[in-house]
């Protein structure tokens, strides 16, 4: 991709005091703090990321692919390693009865 490309997809906003900007999930993003020009000192800001779960209703875009098959494996391991853990601390829990038994 050349430096042309990539420019031309740029979004250059501001956001201000009690604003926030949605940046949807996998998308890559820079930040930049700025004081305003009528501030004499720049106070600095606070960043705070909220993530949602979602459910994708649209096909995918052909750039998210490899973000969503990454965050589709990720959750799937997640759900296995859970459900692993729950089945393992119940076998242990078991053993432990069958000797106080």
């Amino acid at each position: 991709m050349t430096l042309e490309l990539k420019r031309s997809r740029t979004h250059i906003i501001s956001v201000g005091a009690g604003e926030a900007v949605y940046i949807p999930c996998g998308w890559w993003h820079r930040v930049e703090s700025m004081s305003s020009p009528n501030e004499q000192a720049n106070k600095g800001c606070t960043a705070i990321n909220v993530w949602f779960d979602y459910e994708r209703w649209t096909d995918i875009p052909v750039h998210m692919t490899s973000f969503c098959l990454r965050d589709s494996s990720r959750k799937r391991y997640d759900m296995y390693t859970e459900r692993a853990t729950i089945t393992a601390l119940e076998l242990k829990r078991q053993r432990a009865m069958r000797r106080i038994d």
